[in-house]
């Protein structure tokens, strides 16, 4: 995920047991979210739909 606003990237690395979280040092991503934090925290609280926010284009997902 790359934070335009903060201009910060964090990359969720989803195993079969745990999800590790990288701030540097990166592996080639499958899928990569940009968006701004307060529009993702308003997704992520339910205050906004995800689906539709996309399709607005009000924040971009690139690769898979």
């Amino acid at each position: 995920m790359y934070f335009i606003d903060l201009d910060k990237t964090y990359q969720l690395c989803l195993g079969k047991e745990k999800c590790i979280i990288k701030t540097d040092d990166f592996t080639s991503y499958t899928t990569r979210i940009e968006t701004n934090f307060e529009l993702w925290l308003q997704i992520s609280e339910g205050k906004i739909n995800g689906a539709e926010a996309m399709m607005k284009k009000q924040y971009k997902v690139l690769g898979d």
